[in-house]
């Protein structure tokens, strides 16, 4: 995809962006908005690869799937977090999962993404080490044949987006 934005113009725009209340926002609210920043662009992605405005390519669908998975992590922790500041950070999604709906038993934290098949999907594979890296820490390929599909992975970020 060419961008629309001219290189040459973009200088004489100042385009900050700032978190004035960095420093006073909780924790948890800062895990919270990551997991909404990276759902939404993984949305994005798919979005655009089922209208065919970028690239369907396993790649792309790779960048946008590690989005998503890492927005669920940084939801999860954030509530977490939430309710119990001394929690041991790691990055296994199963144990926030099962966590979060030991503290959060009522109906209205129920996810309409498929959370319980994204657990499985991820426990499967080091974590993100797969979406993010052409060969795992030893340098080695990846076994198997592996495939995205965009238009469920498009659907599931709309839900999950929803439940952010």
């Amino acid at each position: 995809m060419i961008s629309k934005i001219s290189l040459e113009n973009i200088e004489q725009f100042s385009i900050p962006t700032y978190s004035w209340d960095y420093n006073d926002t909780p924790v948890s609210v800062k895990f919270m908005l990551s997991a909404e920043a990276n759902i939404e662009i993984a949305r994005f992605i798919f979005e655009q690869m089922v209208l065919e405005n970028i690239k369907r390519s396993f790649w792309h669908a790779k960048s946008g799937a590690y989005l998503l998975t890492h927005s669920i992590e940084l939801f999860l922790k954030g509530c977490i977090l939430y309710k119990d500041l001394g929690v041991k950070m790691n990055h296994k999604l199963s144990e926030y999962y099962k966590k979060y709906k030991e503290m959060y038993v009522d109906e209205q934290y129920a996810f309409l993404g498929d959370i319980d098949n994204l657990v499985k999907y991820i426990e499967n594979i080091p974590h993100s080490q797969y979406e993010r890296y052409p060969v795992d820490s030893k340098g080695k390929e990846w076994q198997g044949n592996y495939s995205i599909d965009i238009s469920i992975f498009y659907q599931q970020s709309v839900k999950f987006e929803k439940d952010i």
